[in-house]
């Protein structure tokens, strides 16, 4: 990880091939932590919401069968895009994350990365990603810290553009929204020496409430 065959347009990628090198090494950072925290079971069935140009699914189909979904349909053509030129047989449909296409309790994983701080209504995505989930399954949501020490730090590395985009929700209203529904099982952070409001990406691992 990353695909050799991604479509590297910064535009579209984000921050992941940003020209400042340690911009690049925290989103992949923050990448490699979340999918650290799945395990390595395999014939799982994974889905990934907000799969954007599809960056995680070569990954994600080392552990099972992967299915994805994105609100773009530019993403969604991106994301079918690499699976082609990878081989990969992945299900990909364009959707919101509080209407996904799949019936109830179908998913073993649910990734949802840098998706649930631009939603308004929390609750409504929530419930849609604890719907999909098998009883037994695993969410995990990561999510951006925005204090002014990120912020600044960004700036600093010459990243200006990704600070200046707009979220709904914060990781606070994340993480409160997540606990009224799900019990969380762990969170770390990236860096995870620093105070979690000097943190830049924090991610949890959910668990449905039997």
């Amino acid at each position: 990880m990353p695909s050799s065959k991604l479509d590297r347009d910064p535009e579209t990628t984000w921050g992941y091939y940003h020209k400042n090198f340690v911009v690049r090494r925290v989103y992949f950072k923050r990448l490699k932590m979340a999918l650290s925290l799945a395990g390595e079971q395999k014939n799982r069935s994974i889905l990934d919401v907000g799969t954007g140009s599809g960056l995680m699914l070569p990954s994600l189909a080392g552990y099972g069968v992967v299915s994805a979904v994105d609100s773009s349909l530019e993403y969604v053509a991106r994301a079918r895009k690499l699976c082609h030129a990878e081989k990969i047989n992945a299900d990909i449909r364009h959707a919101n994350v509080d209407k996904i296409p799949f019936a109830d309790t179908f998913f073993d994983v649910i990734f949802c990365l840098s998706v649930l701080e631009h939603v308004k209504d929390l609750s409504a995505a929530v419930s849609e990603l604890k719907r999909l989930l098998k009883k037994d399954g695993m969410l995990i949501v990561g999510v951006p810290v925005e204090r002014i020490a990120v912020n600044i730090l960004f700036r600093l590395f010459g990243a200006s553009e990704i600070v200046k985009h707009v979220h709904c929700s914060d990781f606070m209203d994340v993480e409160k929204s997540l606990k009224k529904q799900f019990y969380v099982e762990r969170s770390v952070r990236l860096p995870s020496f620093v105070p979690e409001n000097f943190s830049l990406y924090k991610v949890f691992v959910c668990r449905k409430i039997l």
